[in-house]
């Protein structure tokens, strides 16, 4: 065989490219062996044999092969290319990002800057990639794929009326694009222009049965409180993927809407006995079960999950809420304790365990707790607290405190004895000018109002013994 500079039209070298199409691996191998043994630097033959050795999952000899054929000639931009693609494939993007601007640098054709921009696409780097889809498109305004994936990239950095532009672009060139159809409404979904993802996915269902459109179908729907069309979507998205947990969760969240909750029941069980193992379904059904005050069957499923997932804060948190809820304060305690020695930060789980030393009468333990969630967040259901605050200080005898924190949690008692709690704690302090006349006010006030409480009814009857 001669030794003259190989090229693509060669026999050989079309026969091994026959091969390679035809998936006939082994022959290519032989083939590619007994050429090179003629012409150990036939860097085309090497380029096939690597593309061969890649299909097969040889990634380290694919490598090797393309390394060869790029020694033997270093401005080979094919191998660089298709060197890249096991890169990309590998997920190892600057790798591929590099050996692609390598085949570019000897070969600026659209393929190849189209491989590039997808690798960049690929790992996330969206603007270097819009800059390249849109150099493409220019290029050639007829590679549909940069169109799709530009738009794509736009959606990705939330540029979604340049995504909807782009998609429209592409719709105009390929009007039964369904993909181009899909990412439309997935747009509109996450602008949440719910009626109008509901008719691009309806549109599309019309000509395409998947269940990624059954299934966003019904999340617009589900959006839209339109529980039943929802539900009927997301059944139609189980029929052709019966183990789609969400679509079965989410039937169940459309069933609560609705006020059924025996159906939602039962499909979170059905989701549940699918999956028992998963964190999530277990989570969903237990959850489900707190909000019924189920509270028995709740502890019992967060339980199964702590055992799996120990450093589950919301399930310890919930076991604790749940036993707190039936009146078990030691065993409510000990779950909460668990939860806040994974985050001692949380503000809710401080004021969860204070309530709980509060209303077991350990007062020196409350009052720290909920000191420390109200710097930790002052607004966010800190009435409440600041309430819990005054009572703790009134029960050891530091009215003033007890008074401040009482005044700071009036929005929360205004409609639950805020005055009467009030006036219990001026009571003590009514021998003092600075606190005499509001005593005054609010004593004068409730009798107005012919307020009968125990509190207003024993100052009154001390009030009028003294």
């Amino acid at each position: 065989m001669s030794k003259t500079i190989p090229t693509a039209n060669d026999k050989e070298v079309k026969e091994l490219i026959a091969l390679y199409k035809a998936k006939d691996f082994d022959k290519l191998k032989n083939m590619a062996k007994s050429i090179l043994k003629e012409n150990e630097d036939h860097h085309i033959v090497l380029n096939i044999l690597g593309l061969s050795l890649a299909a097969e999952g040889k990634y380290k000899k694919a490598l090797n092969s393309f390394d060869e054929s790029i020694r033997i000639k270093p401005d080979y931009a094919i191998a660089y290319n298709n060197k890249a693609n096991i890169f990309l494939k590998k997920k190892k993007y600057d790798e591929a990002i590099s050996l692609f601007k390598e085949a570019y640098k000897y070969d600026s054709t659209t393929k190849i800057k189209f491989n590039l921009a997808n690798s960049y696409f690929e790992k996330d780097e969206f603007s270097q990639a819009i800059q390249l889809y849109i150099e493409i498109i220019n290029e050639d305004e007829n590679l549909l794929e940069a169109y799709k994936n530009l738009g794509l990239s736009y959606q990705a950095i939330e540029e979604y009326d340049n995504a909807i532009n782009i998609f429209n672009e592409l719709l105009k060139k390929d009007n039964d694009n369904v993909e181009a159809k899909f990412s439309l409404g997935n747009i509109y979904l996450e602008k949440n222009n719910y009626e109008d993802a509901n008719n691009i996915f309806n549109e599309i269902i019309k000509v395409s049965s998947d269940q990624r459109f059954y299934y966003n179908n019904g999340i617009a729907y589900q959006y839209r409180r339109k529980y039943e069309l929802a539900i009927t979507e997301y059944k139609s998205a189980l029929e052709l993927d019966n183990d789609n947990l969400k679509a079965l969760h989410n039937i169940a969240v459309c069933y609560k809407g609705m006020d059924d909750d025996e159906n939602a029941l039962r499909y979170l069980k059905i989701c549940h006995d699918k999956n028992p193992d998963s964190e999530e379904t277990n989570e969903n059904l237990a959850n489900f079960y707190l909000g019924l005050r189920d509270y028995e069957n709740a502890i019992k499923i967060y339980k199964k999950i702590v055992e799996k997932y120990p450093n589950n804060i919301e399930a310890l948190s919930n076991i604790g809420i749940s036993y707190l809820m039936i009146n078990k304060l030691d065993e409510s305690l000990e779950e909460l304790k668990k939860a806040y020695e994974i985050n001692s930060e949380s503000f809710e789980l401080m004021r969860l365990i204070g309530e709980i030393y509060y209303r077991k009468d350990m007062i020196e333990k409350a009052i720290p707790l909920f000191e420390r969630s109200i710097e930790i967040e002052p607004i966010d259901g800190a009435d409440r607290i600041h309430y819990y605050l005054g009572k703790s200080y009134q029960k050891i005898k530091d009215f003033e405190k007890s008074l401040f924190h009482l005044k700071e949690s009036e929005i929360y008692e205004e409609n639950a004895y805020w005055k009467e709690d009030y006036l219990d704690v001026l009571f003590h302090l009514r021998g003092i000018d600075n606190f005499k006349k509001e005593f005054e006010d609010i004593y004068q006030e409730l009798d107005e109002e012919g307020n009968k409480s125990v509190i207003f009814n024993k100052i009154k009857d001390n009030s009028e013994g003294s």
